[in-house]
């Protein structure tokens, strides 16, 4: 995509966070310019009345009220420094502002918070409609950047791939940025717009944002809390941006330590997930205990269980179990680190310089090894099967599967494993669709469109590339014969092959596979633009694949577990195809 500053300047200059902390940014040396009405230091009947009620302050000359304030709720509290206290009693807000075994310095509380039992508040600006209980530390003495002036260094962490990020930042702009040359003038250009932001956003303050609510936390600082972000149990939260909304507010739900960390609105850190220096698009989590770090993960996008280390994660990506993923450029996402699945074998013994560059909707499964440096970038939709060892390698065919060697010994070469390819346009056509629906059911991005199709046009000419490589084969000689008669072809004989093998009758299949997968491209494209009609045959051949698909799934499940058929269905109850029987019907 092209890249253009100005956008990026644009977007920052009107974005919720800029715009309001530029607004407090000289407090508490200043009187704070974000603060509407008339304030001034309290009165003696003011001091009387809060002092009755058990607070103190060494110089009440600094406590700010307005005339009318109501300082009913204010409890055995202490005040120190420059404060203000929006206490008006008709100021719209729900409740009376509450303060209540509270310690409070160089800070400003507005109307209609509820702020009890919190150790210290120094030098936080606290909005509107705001509940904070049970609190350790909120704020602090010392000058920051909010986390933005350190760089995130992906794949590897050693090298020379890194961005600064900030609050507004947009996921394809980061990937397309990410692909730039270490020295290309528009990279600089992006650093020196980041540096600038640091440079004017310094400051010692903490903001929590209007309708929040925050319990029985440990740590708060040097961070800004959106509005209505939610936070249960957190026990430190340092140099973090947090955006929020009411509709789609953030929350943090006992998670680990959160430190430097960007997350847009909608994201959720919770059950002891942990990230340090990581940028979160909308909608994206750190669950169950998963470590993220130095990362950039994109919009819908959840890391649980696992640990990401220096990796650039794109959209609606799963990795919700127990697994590894490092070094790892994956900026298409939608796809998979399943259980046990080990993708970060970026040492070579000399030094940790090797990395990994994933294409779009790749799987990783149960327990596989993917030894670094590997790239499938032009490989989309490709399956690595459960438990295969994957050595360093390039593997360039689209929406296959690679899978344990059926065939070992002394005809097949040690640490090839077999690939089959296109594999997935017949014999998972059921899952990749059943994809394309969960992807557009799980999109919830708003600043950025994400693509949920996964048949598309920028697939094409992988698809024939793969074609032509196969029909190649057939004018080869093979690099082997198996025992069973049939002869087998590696990279030698079909580029881009790997460090697999490929069996002559899945040459002849995936012949047929890409065929059929350009028809597919074909039909998507057409679809919508009153043209559907010409990939009748198309919809005909989706729907006896998808049948196809099922049925081997449905003969296996009632072969094994007796009630299968009452607990899943049948075949004719599916959704999916139903759907597309439906939409053969319309055409």
């Amino acid at each position: 995509m092209a890249i253009q500053l100005s956008d990026i300047e644009q977007r920052s200059q009107y974005g919720e966070f800029l715009t309001t902390v530029s607004k407090w940014i000289g407090f508490p040396a200043a009187a704070p310019a974000g603060l509407r009405g008339d304030f001034h230091p309290a009165t003696p009947a003011q001091v009387a009345q809060l002092e009755r009620q058990g607070c103190v302050s060494s110089d009440w000359g600094r406590i700010h009220f307005c005339s009318n304030s109501d300082l009913a709720n204010f409890w055995r509290s202490r005040f120190e420094g420059r404060c203000y206290f929006e206490a008006h009693p008709s100021d719209g807000a729900s409740r009376s502002l509450t303060v209540e075994n509270c310690r409070v310095r160089d800070s400003v509380i507005l109307s209609g918070c509820r702020i009890q039992d919190v150790s210290q508040i120094h030098a936080t600006i606290i909005f509107k409609e705001t509940e904070i209980l049970h609190g350790g530390a909120l704020g602090g003495i010392d000058h920051h950047s909010f986390g933005l002036d350190r760089e995130i260094a992906f794949a590897p962490g050693g090298g020379r791939r890194s961005l600064p990020v900030f609050a507004d930042a947009s996921i394809a702009e980061l990937a397309a940025m990410a692909r730039l040359a270490p020295e290309d003038p528009l990279l600089a250009q992006y650093r020196d717009f980041v540096a600038k932001l640091v440079r004017n956003m310094r400051c010692t303050l903490t903001f929590i944002g209007s309708g929040g609510m925050l319990r029985n936390f440990g740590t708060i600082t040097r961070s800004y809390l959106g509005r209505a972000v939610k936070v249960e149990g957190a026990p430190l939260v340092s140099e973090c941006i947090l955006l929020s909304s009411a509709r789609r507010p953030t929350q943090l739900l006992v998670p680990g330590p959160l430190t430097r960390a960007v997350a847009q609105e909608g994201c959720e850190f919770s059950n002891g997930g942990r990230a340090d220096n990581v940028f979160l698009a909308e909608g994206s989590h750190v669950r169950d205990h998963a470590s993220a770090t130095s990362s950039i993960i994109a919009s819908n996008t959840g890391v649980g269980g696992g640990e990401l280390r220096h990796s650039f994660l794109g959209p609606l990506t799963g990795f919700s179990h127990q697994a590894l993923c490092i070094a790892t450029f994956w900026p298409g996402g939608r796809g998979n680190v399943s259980y046990g699945a080990n993708v970060g074998s970026n040492h070579s013994g000399r030094a940790a310089d090797q990395e990994h560059f994933a294409g779009e909707g790749v799987f990783y499964g149960l327990g596989c090894d993917i030894k670094f440096p590997f790239n499938t970038m032009d490989a989309p939709y490709t399956i690595f099967a459960t438990g295969v060892v994957c050595q360093p390698q390039k593997f360039d065919f689209p929406f296959s599967l690679v899978n344990i060697p059926e065939h070992s010994g002394p005809a097949v070469p040690r640490g090839l494993n077999e690939a089959f390819p296109g594999w997935q346009v017949r014999n998972n056509l059921y899952g990749l669709l059943r994809n394309q629906e969960k992807f557009q059911t799980r999109n919830s991005a708003e600043r950025e469109v994400v693509e949920t199709r996964v048949f598309r046009k920028e697939f094409r000419a992988g698809a024939e590339r793969a074609l032509a490589a196969l029909r190649g084969a057939a004018k080869q000689d093979a690099a082997g014969v198996l025992p069973s008669g049939e002869r087998w072809f590696t990279e030698d004989q079909v580029p881009g092959l790997g460090k697999n093998y490929v069996r002559e009758p899945q040459v002849r299949a995936g012949i047929l596979h890409y065929e059929f997968l350009l028809r597919l491209i074909a039909y998507f494209e057409l679809a919508g633009s009153g043209k559907a009609a010409q990939g009748l045959d198309v919809v005909k051949d989706v729907v006896k694949t998808l049948e196809e698909n099922r049925r081997k799934d449905f003969d296996r499940g009632r072969r094994v577990i007796p009630d299968y058929e009452e607990i899943h269905g049948t075949i004719a109850q599916d959704s999916l195809i139903q759907a597309w029987k439906e939409r053969l019907e319309g055409d």
